[in-house]
């Protein structure tokens, strides 16, 4: 076992060689406490001797082997075999802390068997151990024996054995970044978040990436459906604008959750306008389509037409962040029915600016929409202006934010005006290195 543990100096021991350890430091404890103790222990110890030697054996033969043994038949005989040990010993000495004791390979047996691989492991072994050690001092507390002679040694050994092997599976496992700790914590925010989603007050950043991505697979839905309506098949140029699609919602997955994978190679960051230009076409073209809507385009300042190519390849977007806001006011547009849209794209050496105007068809129906609009808009009534609108807008503020610009609204005669900015990243990123 020595040699064993020398050639893993370093490395992360699994969890179970962990627990087949932690059960043979626990029997040597109990052991030799009892024997100092008690008289004639020796001649009484049957239990806890086959206890002993019993996780011995199991120490000399498994460790490293752990994940043939959990394939073999004879895993489950561990856990029975140190249950009858300590239940035995318990019963013997007439003992309540030895009971207490045979709670931990109780657990492990259902803590192990129910997992196919650590990849799967549920942490749930810190509460069981707090109430389990909890309710263990309270029983012998009531009894006035937590310091009866010859009973320190079980809530000990069970402190230690419980709580060690709590704390060792930990710190093994977050070698993996699947430390028990760690993801007791990430559940607990996990479930915080997850109802902060439901309430949408505490969390809007998740809330807003929920209220975008299902924009954009809708755009997909959209497209999609409308070739099966025509019982048009897919052509090169579709499969490949399907390609863009995917990439891009990795692209926008990848920014929000911030995580690396191996097959997200190739995801769009910060790219030139011209690139992100190609991507708000297709918007418009999926929800504001030429027969419906007319959309008029104006791009000045260095993105304009007599702008030197030296000038427009200097002109970049964070496009994950630009064309989450995009779908948003497109579609909203589109929701409104409008039959008539302007989009002023505007590259100044700061960042681009962008007004976009599409006039309201039904305002002469609703005399207070002037008076209630930022009400109107953020509590999303009535439904007809603009349903789910209230959560389109605020995640656009904050995606505008979270760059370091700005967007506002307002209502202009018969149109309904958005304006917002966006700073050059390159600009961002000389400053940081300033």
């Amino acid at each position: 076992m020595v040699q064993f543990l020398k050639r893993q100096s370093g490395h992360s021991l699994r969890f179970f060689d962990f627990y087949v350890v932690s059960s043979l430091l626990a029997g040597l404890s109990l052991w030799s406490y009892l024997y100092l103790t008690i008289d004639n222990f020796v001649l009484d110890s049957f239990f806890l001797t086959s206890f002993l030697v019993g996780n011995l054996y199991f120490a000399q033969n498994g460790l490293g082997h752990g994940q043939l043994i959990r394939e073999s038949k004879y895993y489950p005989g561990i856990f029975l075999f140190q249950f009858l040990c300590l239940s035995g010993a318990a019963f013997y000495h007439n003992s309540v802390g030895l009971l207490y004791i045979n709670m931990i390979p109780c657990l492990a047996g259902i803590y192990f068997l129910e997992l196919f691989n650590e990849s799967r492991i549920e942490k749930r072994w810190g509460p069981l151990f707090i109430v389990g050690l909890s309710y263990y001092f309270f029983y012998e507390a009531t009894g006035n024996r937590v310091l009866a002679k010859g009973q320190e040694i079980f809530p000990i050994v069970f402190m230690l054995w419980g709580g060690g092997l709590f704390y060792l599976g930990s710190e093994a496992l977050t070698r993996k970044q699947k430390g028990l700790i760690k993801s007791l914590m990430k559940n607990w925010t996990r479930q915080k978040e997850t109802e902060s989603i439901m309430t949408g007050e505490e969390n809007p950043k998740e809330r807003f990436f929920f209220h975008d991505l299902i924009n954009h697979t809708h755009g997909v839905n959209l497209f999609l459906g409308h070739r099966i309506h025509s019982k048009e098949s897919l052509g090169i140029e579709d499969c490949e604008n399907l390609l863009k699609e995917v990439k891009l919602i990795q692209s926008l997955i990848k920014d929000h959750f911030g995580y690396g994978h191996k097959n997200l190679l190739g995801t769009y960051e910060n790219v030139h306008f011209e690139v992100a230009k190609e991507g708000l076409v297709n918007l418009v073209q999926t929800y504001l389509p030429d027969h419906l809507v007319q959309t008029h385009f104006t791009f000045i300042g260095k993105i304009g037409e007599k702008a030197a190519a030296e000038e427009k390849m200097s002109c970049m977007v964070h496009y994950p962040v630009f064309y989450r806001i995009f779908n948003n006011l497109i579609k909203n547009v589109s929701e409104q029915n409008s039959d008539e849209v302007e989009l002023l794209f505007d590259y100044q050496e700061e960042g681009l600016f962008c007004t976009v105007k599409n006039k309201i068809l039904h305002l002469k129906d609703q005399s207070n929409l002037a008076e209630n609009l930022s009400k109107i808009i953020l509590e999303s009534y009535p439904k007809e202006f603009y349903e789910d609108g209230g959560v389109g807008l605020e995640s656009i503020g904050a995606l505008c934010e979270s760059k370091g610009g700005h967007f506002h609204f307002a209502l202009e005669g018969d149109f309904w005006v958005n304006k917002l900015f966006l700073p050059n990243p390159n600009l961002s990123v000389q400053e940081e290195a300033a």
